[in-house]
């Protein structure tokens, strides 16, 4: 009984997994430019903060930041192209070391707070991945700080609305959390 268990678990990790990145890719093939650096993305943030608490594998958020980020860089023409996979990798991997300092406690303040800390190290991470390579970055000409101060605020934001939705499925009964 315990093999059959561990083996639908396995199955349902990698079921979600492949959910996950899909809907990745697909939040972002239908990315609205607004034109206010770090808007776009919050939908894709949102997937990734969420992932921890339906997948019970470690690095949950880093695997499909790296899938999602692979298909994303190849299969889409949107700034700022082979360059998703650094990206989303760099805040996947904070995401799931954040939830791992932190004990994967489920609070609108801690949420936020991954959320703002995850998007930040993600936009920094592309910044200084073009400045060492000399590609010119249209925000950076906006002024650094201001767009990190964006990109904080996004995540926060991203990550209260992650926090939202775990919740309603938690109540709801919805899946086994």
């Amino acid at each position: 009984m315990e093999a059959h268990n561990d083996k639908l678990n396995k199955t349902r990790n990698v079921t979600l997994t492949a959910l996950f990145s899909a809907l990745l890719v697909v939040v972002r093939m239908f990315h609205v430019p607004f034109r206010i650096p770090g808007l776009g993305g919050v939908p894709w943030l949102v997937i990734l903060l969420i992932t921890p608490a339906f997948l019970s594998s470690r690095l949950s958020s880093t695997r499909i930041s790296f899938i999602g980020g692979l298909i994303a860089s190849f299969l889409l023409d949107t700034p700022p192209g082979p360059f998703h996979l650094i990206k989303y990798i760099s805040a996947g991997l904070t995401i799931d070391l954040l939830h791992y300092i932190l004990k994967n406690r489920n609070t609108h303040y801690i949420k936020a707070v991954i959320g703002a800390s995850s998007y930040a190290v993600s936009f920094t991470s592309l910044a200084t991945l073009f400045i060492l390579i000399g590609i010119n970055m249209r925000v950076l000409k906006l002024g650094f700080p201001y767009v990190l101060a964006l990109h904080v605020a996004f995540g926060a934001l991203a990550g209260f609305i992650s926090y939202l939705i775990v919740n309603i499925v938690e109540k709801a009964k919805f899946v086994n959390l």
